[in-house]
């Protein structure tokens, strides 16, 4: 049978929620479970054996699973504790522009640019050996490059990779690229609506002999959005099972959709008779093994009819937008009263952001310009004021990040830049630059004018230490012949 949540209903992952088109309430409803994850710890532990002893599943997403308390409300606990085998963690860096990748790390791929210059070196560290999980920490999108060397014997991935846009798994050569390293591949994800079309319409795509393709995700996201609208629920809504058994409802080997019913026999009968020493594909593959030991059902069609998100997660749902409503006027109302307070600063240029961009106020230190033919103009280089709850941030941003490395730049000039930001924190190394980090934010009682006059005086000499990335940025921007695209 499918799941079954507090509120007594039950349904297939495989059917479509009503309002849910890319499957997102199933999809975090199955990563966070418990028993899902107990499931699928039953047919992985099984291949793990079967592969070898280093081998090792890699874990891509969720890190915790949620529990129903009496109370109908929820409750976090770290997934880690219910892994057999130990876990660990694969990391994945991405070198400053021209250097090599940190010590301890191993060299896996140099990225170029459209020129074919070296830009940056992809490293990673595989994790401790012998565990037989380890967490994905980094950046997946270098995934292509890294997996190969990474490479586990299982990908158990969570995430919503399927129908994001630009992710470079949701085109079928990404998926094949960052997913799937090695022909003898496992990839286990949670088999809901959404991923039942990817995996079949990817099926067809293979059988076209692999045409170019760029984004073939099942649905694509909404592509406007507004700051101000009430959050949608169904981006809260995690269902939460108190009952279910899970099964293997779809395979793929191959490039061919094949009846999961075997392996899933199979399966059950290796969690249930945990002392027998057979591999899990010769259970499922061996003629004789399948006549003697396995009772093997068909795996029916998912019901066609669609359901709804279930009352009691469409009930927290429901609070959490409330919660985050209330919260993000209470934000707003104390930004606007801060922002009136900040006029030293608005005296210097300082300004009010664009919509969707970074920051309270910005100070831009070019021109607008446009970096390539369709884009829309935007300074080549700015400073940006963010206010949170606790916190106040002035930080260094490049549009030509690409082509000029801000990461060396402020590196070069660290001891300039700590003694204009002391006694304030100066986080240097990442592609926003913390130039001025204080505590203290829209959420404490600061003297703002205060605040306000004292990052004024600092300005004039960020613009001074920056002048040279600007005209370096210019340089490259109106002399290098970038070509339009």
């Amino acid at each position: 049978m499918g799941p079954r949540f507090d509120d007594g209903t039950a349904f297939d992952t495989r059917q479509k929620i009503d309002g849910d088109e890319n499957s997102e309430v199933t999809l975090r409803s199955l990563a966070t479970s418990p028993l899902w994850w107990r499931t699928t710890i039953s047919v992985v532990v099984p291949i793990l054996e079967g592969a070898g002893e280093d081998a090792f599943a890699l874990v891509i997403g969720q890190r915790s699973v949620i529990e129903l308390r009496q109370d109908g409300s929820t409750r976090r606990t770290s997934l880690r504790s219910l892994l057999p085998g130990g876990t660990s963690r694969v990391e994945i860096v991405r070198s400053a522009m021209g250097k090599p990748v940190p010590d301890g790390y191993e060299e896996v791929a140099v990225l170029r640019n459209w020129d074919q210059a070296d830009m940056r070196t992809v490293g990673v560290k595989r994790g401790q050996t012998g565990q037989r999980w380890r967490f994905l920490e980094g950046n997946e999108y270098y995934l292509a490059q890294a997996g190969p060397t990474i490479a586990p014997s299982v990908v158990v991935d969570t995430t919503p990779w399927m129908f994001v846009k630009n992710h470079p798994a949701a085109a079928f050569s990404g998926l094949e690229a960052s997913r799937l390293f090695a022909p003898d591949a496992v990839l286990v994800t949670p088999h809901t609506h959404s991923a039942d079309r990817y995996f079949k319409t990817y099926l067809r795509w293979v059988k076209k002999d692999r045409p170019p393709d760029r984004w073939n995700a099942v649905t694509q996201l909404a592509q406007s959005w507004d700051p101000d609208a009430r959050p949608d629920p169904v981006h809260y809504a995690t269902p939460v099972p108190i009952s279910a058994d899970f099964s293997i409802t779809g395979l793929v080997v191959a490039a061919q959709w094949q009846d999961p019913a075997d392996l899933e026999a199979a399966r059950a009968l290796l969690e249930a008779r945990y002392d027998l020493k057979l591999g899990i594909w010769d259970l499922a593959s061996n003629p004789t093994l399948r006549r003697t030991l396995l009772d093997a059902s068909p795996v029916l069609p998912a019901p066609r009819v669609e359901v709804l998100i279930p009352q009691g997660a469409e009930r927290r749902a429901e609070a959490r937008v409330d919660a985050k409503v209330h919260a993000k006027e209470v934000e707003r109302t104390s930004l606007a009263a801060i922002t009136r307070r900040l006029v030293p600063l608005k005296e210097l240029g300082w300004a009010r952001r664009a919509e969707k961009q970074r920051g309270l106020l910005q100070l831009p230190l070019t021109e607008p310009m446009q970096r390539w033919t369709e884009d829309e103009p935007f300074p080549l280089v700015l400073l940006a004021l963010d206010i949170n709850k606790r916190g106040t941030e002035v930080t260094g941003f490049t549009i030509m990040y690409n082509q000029v490395d801000l990461v060396a730049y402020v590196e070069e000039r660290r001891s300039v830049l700590e003694d204009i930001a002391a006694p304030a924190e100066c986080k240097l190394g990442a592609g926003w630059t913390s130039l001025w980090r204080a505590p203290g934010g829209w959420g404490d009682d600061i003297d703002w004018e205060e605040r306000a006059r004292l990052l004024a005086s600092l300005t004039p000499r960020w613009v001074e230490a920056l002048s040279a990335l600007v005209e370096q940025c210019r340089r490259v921007r109106l002399g290098s012949g970038l070509p339009a695209r």
